[in-house]
Parts: structure tokens; C-alpha cells; sequence
């Protein structure tokens, strides 16, 4: 008979979408239970690791301060000897957060290098510098520090790097002295009889027609006297 040949469905078939899920959860609610600890937990450990994270940051850089301040009480006029024992005690109180990354660290790598570029240590000062910008890439501090870096190389009559370093603080939208950085481009490049090149620094600067930058006068007097010279068209 056709009624005999129906089998019955099993009864779990028959569950409904919600009563599967029911059944799941009731079935794995331990492991469950605990992924979601996990995860709280996680979420609990990371908002505590940023808020100690921040509360180091901030005490860093009140320790940097207080060395900076220490350093320069008293500075001008100071003797060699009372300047260099400034320098050392500076220098020696900084070291700890030199290693550091983040602000707190490239604060530490820039005051290190002020000090190393005042006492004429232009190859520790460059050092320093470079360590700080890249700590704090795209910023501020890291343009300037990518422009200091720069005199540093110049100072150590090392051109090619200087002018490496001028061009990148000139094309950094975050540099404050852009016209400074690509007048000295230019006169490096005049330096290396790349005429050419040096039009084309000073032009960048004349292009943003701003008689009150004294860069703009001194672009212009340089690209004058190329033509004179014969140097330039």
C-alpha cells in the first residue's frame, strides 16, 4: 500500500530554522561562551594597552622637557666648560628614549641632534636627525628634520646627499620653508654647473610671486645673474 511505502522523515529533519540554531548554541554554548571572553577580553586588553600606551608617551616627553630645560637654563653666556658638561649631561639623560619610536622618540633623536649640530658633531647630528624624521614620517618635525639633515650633509661638503635632502623637505607639503630649502637646491646645483637645474629651483620659488619672501628676491637675482653670465637663456 502507498501509505506503507511512505518512510517517516526523522523527527531532528523536521527542525525548524531557529530551533537548528537553538540547538547550536545550546550544544557548543561552552566554546561559544568563551570565544566571546575572548574577545571582550581582547577588546578590554587593547583599550587598556592604548590608554598606558598614551600615559608612557606623555610622561616621555615630560621627562624630554625637563632635560631640554635644564639644557638651556642658563646657556647663554655660559662658559665652554659649564656648556659642555650641559651638552654631556644633556645627551647622557636622552639616550633612554633616543632608542624610543613614536613623538616621544624623534623628540628625543631631534634635541640630541640641536645638541651634537652646536657642537659642530655634524655626522652625529645628521644621524639623529634622519633617526627623528623617520619616526614621525609625513609630519611636521620630519620635514624639518629631513631640511636639517641637509645642512649636516653640507657642512660635511657631502653635496649630492644635502641636495637629496633640500628636495625632499622643498616637495613635503608639511615643510613651513619651502622656498629656503629649494633656493638651496638651487644654489647646490649651480655649484655643480647644472645651470639648468638651478633655473628650475629658483623658478619654483619666483613662480609663487611673493615679493615679501627674501628667497623670491634672491631667486630672481640668481637666475639674472646666470643670464648675464651666459649660463641661462
Amino acid at each position: 500500500m502507498a501509505g506503507k511505502n511512505v518512510e517517516k522523515m526523522p523527527k531532528k529533519e523536521n527542525l525548524t530554522s531557529v530551533d537548528k540554531v537553538s540547538n547550536f548554541v545550546s550544544a557548543n554554548r561552552v566554546v561559544l561562551l568563551s570565544t566571546i571572553c575572548v574577545v571582550i577580553l581582547g577588546l578590554v586588553g587593547y583599550t587598556i594597552f592604548l590608554h598606558f600606551s598614551q600615559m608612557n608617551v606623555e610622561k616621555d616627553l615630560a621627562q624630554i622637557e625637563n632635560i631640554e630645560f635644564l639644557f638651556t637654563k642658563d646657556a647663554a653666556g655660559a662658559s665652554e666648560d659649564v656648556l659642555k658638561d650641559k651638552y654631556d649631561s644633556a645627551l647622557k639623560n636622552l639616550e633612554k628614549y633616543t632608542s624610543k619610536g613614536g613623538i616621544a622618540g624623534a623628540r628625543a633623536s631631534y634635541l640630541s641632534a640641536e645638541i651634537k649640530f652646536l657642537q659642530k658633531d655634524y655626522s652625529a647630528a645628521k644621524d639623529f636627525y634622519i633617526a627623528a624624521a623617520s619616526k614621525v614620517n609625513k609630519t611636521y618635525l620630519s620635514s624639518i628634520c629631513c631640511y636639517c639633515a641637509g645642512v649636516c650633509f653640507e657642512e660635511l661638503n657631502d653635496t649630492d646627499k644635502a641636495l637629496e635632502y633640500y628636495e625632499n623637505s622643498a616637495n613635503d607639503k608639511n615643510f613651513p620653508d619651502t622656498t629656503h630649502a629649494l633656493f638651496n637646491a638651487g644654489r647646490i646645483k649651480e655649484s655643480k654647473l647644472d645651470y639648468t637645474g638651478a633655473k628650475e629651483a629658483y623658478e619654483k620659488i619666483t613662480a609663487k610671486n611673493n615679493p615679501n619672501d627674501p628667497w623670491s628676491n634672491a631667486a630672481q637675482s640668481r637666475i639674472l645673474q646666470m643670464q648675464i653670465d651666459g649660463k641661462i637663456e
